[in-house]
């Protein structure tokens, strides 16, 4: 008796077709397990796993596994068919997590990545942008593995990430190093005093008057910190002493790529004049974000928030303006805020 003769025989076919999945996806976790290679270092706390994915063939099947448990529970990032996903593989089954995002690489090609976990938020950057995020409070600590077929892994590293302060008054002793690493422009330790007895002021017999002062055509860029800073908030006081413009860049990757809090000088005569823009800047072209009136009087302060992809900035202590932003967003350095994070940017 077939289907068409019979009206229920559909069920025992959906049936055994159900428990055909259930002894395949149960099957999946032991060969899984089996295939994956672990890294030495496992991921406890929040923690980045960071590295390159290099293809060899045209259709890669690339895994890694992070958070593993001693039961086989665990988190799996796959890289398979053009997408991305994320999933959670707990007792046995597998709980898609996020929106798969589109990743395509080309064989031949090597594509750097970070997979970011924080506490139940976790994300995937694909070169130097967000493209995967996902949340989960299932599990925590654990092995971190690979395994892949038409594609390796190469110069994989667990990056363990916490509370940092980085805080500088930019007062030096002679020959004392310096947290700043200059990137364009000329940058240097000077007293904000311009009277006869500023070159006689010593750092140790005066109040803070010193500045980092930095110059160039077209920028100058300093920055400070580590490539896995992602989540972070910057504040610094800029002074500018002339036309043009100054702020802070966070998500600093290099000269051509990094988000910016700018500001331009309240009454000059540039087309951008009086301006508090938040700005993308992304192979050397910049997009403005978000922006209000608000230049500087030359003598002003300002000070900049970043929190992940949200973006404030509070000069004089208030909330301004806020963009979201997902473009240039691998963690990095910032400056006056592979990877850069930096605080102090005049322009």
């Amino acid at each position: 008796m077939n289907s068409a003769t019979h009206p229920h025989a559909w069920r025992g076919w959906l049936t055994a077709l159900l428990l055909a999945l259930g002894l395949l996806a149960t099957a999946m976790l032991p060969a899984l397990a089996q295939e994956l290679k672990f890294l030495e270092d496992p991921g406890e706390g929040d923690f980045d796993v960071t590295g390159n994915l290099k293809v060899t063939e045209a259709k890669p099947v690339a895994r890694l596994a992070f958070n593993w448990q001693a039961n086989k529970d665990h988190y799996l990032l796959t890289i398979q068919g053009g997408q991305a996903k994320l999933a959670a593989q707990v007792g046995g089954k597998a709980y898609p997590l996020g929106i798969a995002a589109s990743v395509k690489p080309a064989k031949g090609q090597s594509v750097a990545f970070t997979l970011q976990r924080r506490d139940w938020r976790m994300a995937l950057v694909w070169g130097d942008r967000v493209v995967l995020r996902a949340y989960d409070v299932r599990l925590r600590d654990g092995k971190v593995g690979y395994a892949a077929q038409g594609a390796s892994w190469e110069d994989l590293r667990v990056q363990p990430v916490g509370d940092i302060v980085v805080y500088d008054d930019f007062v030096r002793e002679a020959g004392a190093q310096s947290v700043w690493e200059p990137q364009c422009g000329t940058w240097q330790s000077k007293t904000l005093r311009d009277d006869e007895q500023a070159a006689r002021e010593e750092a140790d017999k005066s109040a803070n008057a010193f500045s980092y002062f930095g110059s160039g055509v077209p920028r100058a860029i300093t920055v400070a910190g580590n490539w896995f800073w992602d989540r972070y908030a910057l504040e610094a006081s800029v002074k500018a002493q002339g036309a043009g413009a100054a702020g802070l860049v966070f998500y600093y990757q290099n000269d051509r790529n990094y988000l910016l809090l700018r500001l331009t000088e309240r009454n000059g005569a540039a087309a951008d004049a009086n301006r508090l823009q938040l700005v993308a800047v992304e192979n050397d072209k910049p997009t403005v974000l978000a922006e209000k009136p608000g230049g500087y009087l030359r003598t002003s302060g300002t000070s900049s928030a970043s929190r992940s992809a949200r973006i404030g900035s509070c000069p004089g202590g208030r909330r301004t303006a806020v963009a979201s932003q997902d473009r240039v967003l691998r963690p990095g350095p910032g400056g006056p805020v592979r990877r850069r994070q930096g605080r102090h940017l005049l322009r």
